[in-house]
């Protein structure tokens, strides 16, 4: 596009040189309207040229950010799978705990019926005639 603007401009400079009226200094001032348009066009391609590396660096780090976007969903993934594990693991030892807690009541009940009872044969064979203790 802009080297048939290019072409268009060379070509009407050419009629404009090849036109006998014309005077040079018409010529002189069109050769440089010629020279800035090119200088322009030039300086534009150099832009374009910017913007299109930028572009492709912004689509490599685009697509780095898929991949790391993706490993960390997957990350995240695990971690929920993990946590649910460990909710249920941890709902089993609690369970445990209190199966545990409520066994070692009840033993502990145990014992001190136990001791009571041996506390209270003990008190009754000593006010005997000295008869056997029996343990």
């Amino acid at each position: 596009e802009l080297q048939e603007k290019i072409d268009l401009l060379q070509q009407q400079l050419n009629s404009v040189n090849g036109d006998k009226s014309s005077s040079s200094s018409e010529q002189c001032i069109s050769e440089k309207y010629v020279d800035e348009l090119r200088k322009k066009i030039q300086s534009q391609e150099i832009e374009n040229d910017k913007l299109k590396l930028e572009h492709v660096q912004i689509l490599e780090e685009n697509s780095g950010l898929h991949v790391q976007n993706q490993k960390l969903s997957e990350e995240a993934s695990y971690a929920k799978e993990l946590a649910s594990a460990a909710a249920v693991e941890l709902k089993n030892l609690a369970g445990e705990v209190t199966k545990i807690s409520l066994q070692n009541a009840r033993l502990e009940k145990e014992l001190f019926a136990a001791r009571e009872l041996v506390h209270s044969r003990g008190a009754g064979m000593q006010t005997g005639n000295g008869g056997n203790r029996k343990y």
